[in-house]
């Protein structure tokens, strides 16, 4: 199993001199498949053979290979030559092995000695980082030293004490030190509530093994710990059910004495994630010492103080901003960011100890974050972005139990309202095996995550009108015109032209066509409603909309016989749908900081476009289109805030895709926001949280490879996506 670069970089780090024997072993792995015939020729001399071996690769060896764990790597390359000059006069190459970083810093070195006939070949921790998993040889060798060097540390808590500063408290920290690893999680699946209870029981069990385990009992004390405002009955009923599905996976469970402990397999996760974290934090310490080499008047008296100093005012800058994005999301209403929040934090936790003098300790730090939060590169914009979100959800978990609740207030009322281009493809699919069925798989996952899906009577029509039309086309010996789409669907999966009126006939009969269709879809939970609802329009909007759509009609229509009356229905159909959706736009406005609830499904690519030849005078403040991707749609359902509803092993879901209007927080929802942040650093808050809800409506609202492929390319390329 490979083992993660963090913790294998980790280990290496923590080797030391009295473990010289740990990294011999390691680097002898990692160079036998390079050098198969490698033997012993001698013991260093330096500190009594404890610092490093010397060996060749044949009975005159030309290169010789030292392992060494000095920090001082110069001096001992230097010696090492001067003393191999005598004893291996043969030798004009030196591998020089070591778990201490070297880079370029050797370049110098290697010309001086090109120059005397003799080559240094440099391999420090990079070189074993890079090559850890090369080879289940080396992979091995890395594994052992891990579990020597690193694994410990969980049990020590040093991880804790050295990641989390803003909150007080062992179990505090120890809560938010495993809520960072669900961030960075790429499994976690389900809804909030449920992976943070799982995160915390986790955290609970973090000392156990199978000689050392926990009642049910114990890991109820240590979850409230963590959350101690929480009811007694509601964490014990929360953590029973974690309990029961991480015994699936992650935890052991020995129902003879009711006693739980880790599986080895998830010690080792935990261990690769705590030291993924901590060289991130080591990545954000290092920008944090570059900034403040670059400013000028003052002298460091203590580094270590300073970055503690540091990490503390960030983590509790975000702490602050999690726990207002949670009250916002509990109250509805948009948070209220101050843009000197940090400059407070920073007052708040300034002491004489900082180790910082010359200048204002306030002002220093300021501007030491400011250039660190506004350039930030890869590894200390994902730390910060680890340590935010991860505040965020320690925020929400103060404020209620049921995180789930909360976070569907921020999106609550989500509403589909569904057009007859993707109503149509979900009868047409019924032909197909169950594998094939992309639409209904997606309405069916919709609905589980508690979207309301609605038509119009005009789509009931029009569905009425296509099925009365397949009919006749079906029986008919001559047809002019092109073959209506349901006929075409049935007969693309082996559908006989004699069998359609039977299998159409499961959607209406050919007495009341009208109520049976409005009939099979509210058995499928899609409600038949009036989208009557515009009187947050102008008239004149309304009027200039309607007439967009009758241009369209007509247009598609125009060498059809007879068409006008068709053309005119059919454009009021769609032109009260468009304006309903745009009514709850412009009502929505100041009520909406994470985006709209209501959204409207159609196929038909006219739709994005009715905005755009409508005068601008009498366009709406609301900016945003009515229609959603259906792209969107597939890509969030699998996030959903009643995501233990939502089937994931239907087929035309198997791989998990589809949204939701009223998601939790994904992570892909997750990595708008980093983004925003990262593009937006120096920007107030409000501004960026603005920014994040023109992103989101954005994402929503972007015609996607689905849609774009139309009604009759729209199957194939959802299965395309599955």
């Amino acid at each position: 199993m490979a083992i993660a670069r963090a913790r294998f970089e980790r280990a290496l780090r923590e080797i030391e001199a009295p473990d010289w024997v740990h990294f011999e072993r390691l680097a002898s792995a990692f160079l036998a498949s390079e050098f198969p015939n490698l033997r012993t020729v001698a013991a260093a001399s330096g500190d009594g053979g404890r610092d490093s071996e010397l060996f060749g690769t044949g009975d005159e060896p030309a290169v010789i290979i030292q392992y060494s764990v000095t920090g001082e790597w110069e001096k001992k390359i230097r010696d090492t030559f001067k003393r191999t000059n005598t004893t291996c006069p043969s030798a004009h190459t030196l591998i020089y092995m070591t778990n201490k970083a070297i880079g370029a810093a050797a370049d110098t070195l290697k010309a001086e000695f090109r120059k005397a006939g003799k080559f240094l070949d440099t391999r420090d921790c990079s070189w074993f980082l890079d090559r850890a998993n090369t080879d289940s040889n080396r992979e091995a060798a890395a594994e052992s030293v891990a579990l020597r060097f690193v694994d410990p540390l969980l049990r020590s808590r040093e991880f804790d004490k050295n990641l989390i500063i803003g909150i007080e408290g062992d179990d505090a920290k120890t809560a938010l030190l495993f809520l960072e690893m669900q961030t960075i999680d790429e499994k976690r699946a389900h809804g909030l509530t449920k992976s943070s209870y799982e995160t915390l029981t986790l955290a609970a069990l973090r000392d156990t093994d199978t000689s050392s385990r926990l009642t049910r009992s114990e890991i109820y004390a240590k979850v409230r710990a963590f959350l101690p405002t929480h009811p007694e009955h509601t964490v014990h009923a929360r953590v029973d059910a974690a309990l029961k599905r991480l015994a699936k996976s992650a935890v052991r469970h020995r129902s003879d004495d009711d006693k739980f402990h880790l599986r080895d397999e998830e010690r080792k996760r935990v261990v690769d994630a705590a030291a993924r974290i901590d060289a991130l934090r080591r990545g954000f310490e290092n920008d944090v010492l570059d900034a403040l080499a670059h400013v000028s008047r003052i002298t460091v008296t203590d580094q270590s103080a300073f970055l503690k100093f540091t990490r503390n005012c960030v983590e509790a800058y975000f702490l602050r901003k999690g726990e207002e994005f949670a009250n916002a999301a509990v109250t509805a209403e948009g948070p209220n960011f101050d843009e000197i929040t940090l400059k407070s934090v920073i007052q708040n936790y300034v002491s004489p100890t900082v180790g910082v003098t010359g200048r204002n300790t306030v002002e220093v730090t300021l501007q030491v974050l400011q250039t660190v939060l506004q350039v930030p590169d890869q590894g200390t914009s994902e730390y910060l972005s680890i340590l935010l979100n991860s505040y965020t959800l320690f925020a929400f978990l103060a404020a209620t139990p049921d995180v789930q609740r909360v976070t569907q207030k921020m999106f609550s009322g989500g509403e589909i309202w569904l057009d007859t281009s993707v109503i149509l493809p979900m009868f047409g699919e019924v032909a197909a095996p169950p594998s094939q069925r992309p639409f209904t798989e997606i309405f069916k996952q919709a609905k589980a995550a508690q979207l309301r899906l609605y038509v119009t009577s005009g789509v009931i029509e029009e569905l009425e009108t296509h099925i009365n039309m397949s009919r006749h086309f079906a029986r008919s010996p001559t047809w002019r015109g092109t073959t209506p789409y349901l006929f075409a669907s049935f007969a693309a999966y082996g559908g006989k032209r004699a069998d359609f009126p039977g299998w159409v006939e499961q959607f209406a009969g050919e007495n009341d066509s009208f109520q049976d269709v409005a009939d099979y879809l509210r058995r499928n939970q899609i409600h038949v409603e009036t989208a009557a609802d515009h009187e947050n329009v102008s008239a004149e909007l309304a009027m200039a909309v309607r007439s967009a759509w009758q241009a369209i009609h007509e247009l598609r229509r125009a060498d059809t016989e007879g068409h006008q009356l068709q053309t005119l229905r059919l454009a009021e159909h769609d032109s009260e749908t468009y304006l309903h959706v745009i009514s709850s736009r412009i009502a929505q406005r100041g009520r909406a900081p994470l985006g709209y609830s209501m959204w409207w499904f159609t196929l038909d690519s006219a739709a994005r476009k009715i905005m755009a030849q409508i005068d601008w005078s009498l366009r709406p403040n609301a900016k945003t289109g009515p229609v959603m991707s259906i792209d969107y749609l597939i890509r969030y359902l699998a996030f959903g805030p009643a995501r233990d509803k939502v089937d994931l092993t239907g087929a035309g879901l198997s791989k998990v895709y589809a949204g939701v209007l009223a998601e939790q927080i994904p992570p892909e929802l997750l990595k708008i926001f980093e983004q925003v942040r990262s593009e937006n650093a120096t920007l107030p808050e409000h501004i960026i949280q603005r920014r994040i809800r023109e992103r989101l409506n954005e994402e929503r609202s972007r015609l996607g490879n689905v849609e774009g492929a139309g009604m009759m390319g729209a199957s194939e390329a959802m299965q395309e996506i599955y």
